[in-house]
């Protein structure tokens, strides 16, 4: 499993678009197929779920994608356009404001994590009772 907390700014998928290039070119199983329909450059959604849909497809992780700055959090602020990479230096309440974006995307994703942990469990104790090499 892989839980990745994006916190672009402007192409919430941007990241995951260069890891798929470099693994789809390295022959490294990697889930990420392409950009939702109907997402533009602020995320709709704090979090994704990309995974193979074939049931007991081994050596493909699930990948959770976490975009810190999305409309379910936003709430009309723009929040994104306060932190940017371009700035390297934020005052205290700025630096407090981003870790409660941090700390409420991660809590409203934290069921969603904790489902596809134990659906991994599952599948892992099923393959190995099944006598199949987990890789």
């Amino acid at each position: 499993m892989i839980v990745d907390l994006e916190v672009a700014t402007e192409n919430t998928f941007s990241t995951l678009e260069r890891a798929a290039k470099y693994c789809s070119e390295n022959n490294i199983p990697f889930p990420f197929k392409g950009i939702p329909p109907g997402e533009g450059s602020i995320a709709n959604y704090s979090c994704y779920i990309f995974e193979e849909q074939s049931i007991g497809t081994v050596g493909v992780p699930i990948l959770i994608h976490m975009p810190l700055f999305n409309k379910q959090n936003d709430k009309g602020e723009n929040t994104a356009i306060k932190y940017t990479y371009f700035r390297t230096q934020y005052t205290k309440p700025e630096t407090v404001s981003l870790q409660s974006y941090a700390k409420e995307n991660v809590v409203n994703c934290a069921e969603q994590i904790k489902q596809k942990m134990i659906q991994l469990v599952q599948q892992n104790s099923f393959i190995k009772r099944a006598g199949c090499p987990v890789v």
